[in-house]
């Protein structure tokens, strides 16, 4: 959204220069409109003057489809001209970093092959690959100023295009490189390409693979040092990239949704864990390892990861980093199952048990402070089935024989924040079950934040409500002694019950100092049942 300025001018001259930018950099840097350096350059004469003298206000920028102007083959175009405000950002901001986000909706139009067509509406803006590739001439003239790249495509072509103008040139201040590509939504599903992206992804990206399959993981690594030296965060979303990362000593490393032609075996990511063993503070891998699982292997300690996230759409995918990697400095897990489903499989539920035991062996559980869990299920009966509550309670149950979620929970005496989308019941009875004689579950819990868009799921959170409120009173002998929680957080489906709702908030007996409740649309996804291949839908 555009954001007008109105500037009365004769206010604006009686303001001391310094006050003038100062609202300026609030305006560029604070606000909604990327734009607002080139809207203000068109307020007066004098405010031009102040705008474009003062480079930081032009160091954001921003291409879309809708900045290019004319073509860049047609006869007498001036190469500037083609992106005329892309060429004033790069001109005012002199000599110093900046921060580049390149946006492209669609496909790209197929000038020289109109036979290929562009599978989704036709284009109107006009941008063709002649563009994207006149655009990474221009960009190639600054790259040694860039500081950070964010891209959004549907075309990996075009994206291509760009970037492979740069091969052969140092990029020495880059710190942050992120890209995502395709319909996330779809690739996360079904693990492939649409139909309609099979002739973008032939093409290849040179920059971050840059030697390809030829070099070794040292010639890799001594590549990245000379072309990235500085390139701390690689963020890929879907991106069909070559494996051969010539990246090393980065902080964040965050691949998504990698479709299973892409997708990287064990070793592979233990190369490019390696090259950054010892810097790499956030780990996120979401859907991008391959479900074949290879010959055993000394795990690889991560000494300075604190954060952890996980998304799996298949047991092996989970099981695959805990086998290949540890992490002795992890305070922060997030756990996501990336199946849009209900999983009621139980073959799925009972290995979902055996990676939580896993989690017990092979995390430091007891150092953890924030905890993030969603859509995983446990057998509906593994609580019952494996032991009997009255046992537990009468402490004739040893710690490493509690079922498995509940001695995941066992674990967590340092959990501060808890978030859980589309709670288990199983997970939130074990929450509730402590024996006597022993230190309450989870008892240093600040903060809970639950999610369902299910309104038997909401059942499942007032039900744990009530057992914890009694558990805390069975705790304190029998007396209330105020707030077991600092803040409670729900965002639950829009048709709950909003009276009973009420009567929870203000009970006279808070379960939390504060509380927050929010609403989303009703929604179902679909039940995978005992059969893997029988999806069923909901009513």
């Amino acid at each position: 959204m555009s954001v007008a300025v109105q500037v009365p001018v004769r206010a604006f001259q009686m303001l001391p220069i310094e006050l003038v930018l100062k609202i300026f950099h609030m305006a560029t840097f604070d606000g909604p409109d990327y734009n607002v350096p080139l809207a203000l350059s068109h307020v007066s004469r004098d405010c031009r003057s102040i705008v474009s003298s003062e480079a930081r206000l032009w160091t954001n920028i921003r291409v879309n489809n809708q900045s290019a102007v004319g073509h860049p083959r047609r006869v007498g175009a001036n190469p500037q001209d083609v992106f005329p405000a892309l060429s004033v950002y790069l001109r005012n901001s002199g000599q110093l970093p900046f921060n580049l986000s390149i946006g492209y909706a669609g496909l790209p139009r197929y000038e020289r092959y109109p036979d290929l067509g562009d599978f989704i509406e036709p284009r109107t803006d006009g941008f063709t690959l002649s563009h994207a590739t006149h655009l990474g001439n221009i960009l190639a003239a600054h790259v040694h100023r860039l500081q950070s790249l964010t891209v959004r495509t549907r075309s990996w072509e075009i994206y291509t295009l760009i970037v492979n103008q740069w091969v052969g040139l140092r990029l020495p201040l880059v710190e942050s490189w992120s890209v995502e590509y395709g319909n996330v939504q779809d690739i996360g599903l079904f693990h492939v390409y649409a139909d309609m992206f099979k002739v973008d992804v032939e093409q290849s990206e040179n920059i971050l693979t840059n030697c390809g399959d030829a070099c070794s993981p040292d010639e890799l690594a001594s590549i990245g040092r000379h072309y990235f030296p500085q390139l701390k965060r690689l963020r890929l979303w879907a991106t069909p990239h070559q494996w051969t990362f010539s990246t090393r000593n980065l902080v964040e490393l965050v691949l998504q949704n990698i479709p299973d032609f892409y997708r990287a075996n064990d070793d592979l990511l233990r190369v490019i864990l390696a090259n950054s063993q010892h810097t790499l503070q956030i780990l996120e891998l979401n859907g991008v390892l391959h479900t074949s699982v290879g010959l055993p292997s000394a795990r690889l300690p991560l000494p300075a990861v604190h954060t952890l996230r996980i998304g799996f759409g298949y047991i092996e995918e989970f099981s695959t980093i805990l086998r290949i990697a540890e992490f002795p400095a992890l305070t922060n897990l997030r756990l996501k199952h990336l199946e849009d489903c209900l999983n009621e499989d139980t073959q799925h539920q009972e290995e979902m048990a055996d990676i939580f035991d896993a989690l017990v062996d092979e995390l430091p559980l007891h150092q953890l402070t924030a905890l993030y869990i969603e859509a995983v299920s446990f057998p509906r009966e593994n609580l019952h089935r494996t032991v009997a509550w009255e046992a537990i309670r009468n402490s004739k149950v040893p710690q490493d024989e509690y079922p498995d979620p509940m001695r995941f929970i066992s674990q967590l005496n340092a959990l501060q924040s808890l978030t859980l989308v589309r709670p288990d019941p199983m997970f939130l009875q074990s929450m509730n079950y402590s024996p006597p004689r022993s230190t309450l579950f989870l008892p240093s819990l600040r903060k809970l934040r639950f999610e369902t868009s299910i309104p038997t799921e909401y059942s499942y959170i007032v039900e744990y409500w009530r057992c914890r409120m009694r558990v805390l009173m069975h705790a304190s002998g029998g007396r209330y002694l105020g707030p077991g929680l600092e803040r409670l957080e729900l965002l639950l489906p829009d048709t709950v019950d909003k009276v009973g709702l009420a009567r929870w908030i203000h009970n006279r007996r808070p379960y939390a100092e504060s509380m927050v409740v929010n609403f989303q649309p009703e929604y179902f996804p679909f039940v995978l049942a005992e059969d893997e291949g029988d999806f069923m839908a909901v009513d």
